[in-house]
């Protein structure tokens, strides 16, 4: 499921953001061949490198953190889309203001139909 949810989401990047399938296939190679401590301590070492200090063992945050980010990740790549569509050539300050923006609808509420 995860990886279906991957590729849905590199399809939706522009095409200069996008991990080539064989790229997938490497990745996948690599984590079928680990045993579930490896995986673990994988995981464990993957939330560190982006500044969360996790317990041992821990592995996913709360469905609300999960929920912001999955919006996150659907405004940024929607905002790096319009860029896109427009200017190829994307400066630093051009994507901190993606990376900004996308931050701030993310945590926006939802409209209530």
């Amino acid at each position: 499921m995860a990886n279906l949810f991957a590729l849905w989401r590199d399809q939706c990047l522009p095409r200069c953001f996008r991990i080539c399938e064989p790229q997938y296939v490497l990745q996948d190679m690599r984590t079928i061949r680990l045993t579930a401590r490896e995986l673990l301590k994988l995981c464990h070492q993957s939330w560190r490198s982006v500044g969360m200090e996790t317990p041992r063992g821990w592995l996913r945050p709360p469905f609300s953190k999960e929920v912001l980010g999955v919006r996150f990740l659907e405004q940024l790549i929607f905002n790096l889309n319009e860029l896109t569509k427009t200017n190829n050539d994307l400066s630093l300050r051009d994507f901190q203001n993606i990376l900004i923006k996308a931050d701030r609808d993310a945590r926006r509420p939802l409209n209530k139909a």
